[in-house]
């Protein structure tokens, strides 16, 4: 190097976008293990968001009855807490990754809709209490608004026999203990005019109620030609003229061209004919 020169520094994606908006990532037990440390430079130098995959959903902290397993969610916060980081829990209420004996009593038979709100409100307790000033923002709810705008028949929304119901005594429990907890709905095709407008009823039916929810996150599984800007835009418009912030999460952009009008889900393909009921999330 002459000695003019100056060492090349680069700009990081965190500083880059500073004062505009967070930058965050997915992160799993090899990063906070220390097994990755390359990922881990890379998180740390980068990133000043994160959001664990998988270890703070249902089936990991209590898989039975009377098992509970909150090492790995134990570990990812007191990771976030030492980087400075804005932490985001995910997720507290979803169909997908529940084990069954939440809908059941230990008899077997099924709970009723009262006894499904009580197993709701213990595990929302158990976890969001956990780490009550400590995690920045909850995934509350997660995809239960279907694509025609109307809710999922999914386990949780029969067992509590109501969608409306089911959102929300989830807020109220979320908000009761995490009270200063960024509260957010999480969703893919959030963007799409019949889901959108499904998702900005449950938001309005909260609002109306005095439920607090502060935020949207619209999962990005697009692709280079879709969906287009103008569409995302428009949703993101929507939300935010209810006073939200909107996050966009699970951001995975498909380089190739898709041959038809959707996006691909794991295996699948989301059309505006066909909706698929298999999704794999972070």
């Amino acid at each position: 190097m002459a000695n003019n020169e100056q060492p090349l520094t680069l700009e990081t994606l965190k500083n880059h976008y500073n004062g505009h908006f967070k930058v965050g990532v997915a992160i799993n037990e090899s990063i906070l293990n220390g097994n990755s440390p390359k990922l881990t430079d890379i998180v740390t130098t980068q990133f000043n968001s994160i959001t664990l995959e998988n270890a703070m959903k249902a089936e990991v902290v209590n898989p039975t009855r009377s098992y509970y397993d909150f090492t790995e969610a134990d570990n990812f916060v007191e990771f976030g807490l030492q980087h400075k980081m804005f932490i985001i829990g995910h997720t507290l209420v979803w169909h997908n990754q529940t084990p069954d004996w939440f809908f059941l009593q230990p008899d077997n038979s099924a709970n009723s809709s009262e006894q499904q709100l009580d197993r709701m409100k213990q595990h929302i307790k158990l976890v969001a209490a956990r780490y009550a000033g400590k995690v920045d923002a909850w995934d509350v709810v997660n995809e239960v608004i279907g694509e025609d705008g109307y809710y999922r028949q999914t386990n949780w929304v029969k067992a509590v026999g109501d969608g409306d119901k089911l959102v929300k005594y989830a807020y109220q429990f979320a908000a009761e203990y995490a009270p200063d907890t960024e509260l957010y709905y999480n969703d893919f095709n959030a963007w799409r005019p019949n889901k959108r407008d499904g998702i900005i009823r449950m938001v309005k039916l909260l609002q109306d109620e005095g439920i607090r929810i502060d935020g949207i996150g619209i999962q990005a599984h697009w692709g280079l030609n879709y969906p287009e800007i103008g569409q995302i835009e428009a949703a993101i418009d929507a939300y935010a003229a209810l006073g939200l912030k909107v996050m966009i999460t699970e951001l995975d952009i498909d380089v190739l061209p898709f041959t038809k009008h959707g996006q691909v889900i794991g295996q699948a393909f989301y059309t505006h004919n066909f909706n698929c009921q298999s999704l794999k999330h972070i």
